[in-house]
């Protein structure tokens, strides 16, 4: 298996699927990442072993984690490493496949709403399931992985240390859910010199 720093940005391009049972479909480009170190990073579910709450986290990669924050928003997660290390890769934001953007699909906990992605679904399920799956289409387009951006990820606390600056989340082009701070430039004020031009 590829170390999930790697899995992180292969992730970005590829398509999510999901299907109802009623047979409605949805499909979004994979846009922004954040991944997560398992007993090595402070910043992950994994970092103090493994509990009930995070034991998908612990299996063998290539299932969903989903669990629950502030207990209304659930998350989706790609579990990346052979069981027992507890890695797993964030998925972020959605891209709709016309290449516009949905504010519906922009957010970890947005997408799990919109998709309807919960716990009790598919906590645990394969990624190439018949509801919930993850591929890379034969006519995608392969992404230059120099231009994906990478930065810090997001909501950490800063306590953590060193791992809060770890640049770990990644995304397409333009297609971070992290506004930039714009920087105010000072006035400057313009003073007439009588006799000098």
């Amino acid at each position: 298996m590829q170390p999930t720093e790697v899995v992180a940005r292969e992730l970005l391009g590829c398509t999510l699927h999901r299907r109802w049972k009623n047979g409605r479909t949805f499909s979004a480009r994979i846009a922004e990442t954040e991944a997560y170190l398992g007993l090595n990073d402070p910043a992950s579910h994994a970092y103090k072993g493994e509990t009930l709450r995070n034991k998908s986290m612990f299996a063998e990669g290539g299932i969903f984690y989903v669990y629950l924050i502030y207990g209304m928003y659930y998350c989706v997660n790609v579990v990346t490493q052979p069981k027992g290390v507890g890695e797993a890769v964030l998925i972020r934001a959605l891209q709709p496949l016309d290449g516009s953007k949905d504010p519906e699909i922009m957010g970890p906990g947005r997408l799990c709403r919109y998709l309807d992605i919960t716990k009790q679904k598919f906590d645990g399920v394969p990624c190439d399931g018949d509801e919930l799956w993850i591929e890379r289409e034969v006519k995608h387009p392969k992404f230059d992985v120099d231009k994906l951006e990478s930065a810090g990820r997001v909501g950490l606390n800063p306590k953590l240390g060193e791992a809060v600056l770890w640049k770990l989340r990644f995304h397409l082009p333009e297609m971070s859910t992290v506004k930039a701070k714009s920087v105010k430039k000072k006035k400057t004020k313009t003073v007439k010199m009588r006799g000098v031009y």
